[in-house]
């Protein structure tokens, strides 16, 4: 959702705003902790793992 918005806001010419900023930094954070955590790896792993999935998938949809 948060990504959305900023999309929207970016498309309006408008910023995205400190709080959003903030609660989308949080939620990626818990997101890399619970992952590192589950799979044993660490932060830079995760996010290239994450990363590449999303593109693959991305790609797969378009």
């Amino acid at each position: 959702m948060l990504l959305s918005r900023r999309k929207i806001r970016e498309s309006q010419g408008r910023k995205f705003t400190s709080i959003d900023e903030r609660y989308l930094k949080e939620a990626e954070d818990l997101l890399d902790s619970e992952l590192c955590l589950a799979l044993g790896e660490d932060r830079d792993t995760v996010r290239k793992m994450l990363a590449d999935t999303l593109t693959d998938a991305a790609e797969q949809n378009a």
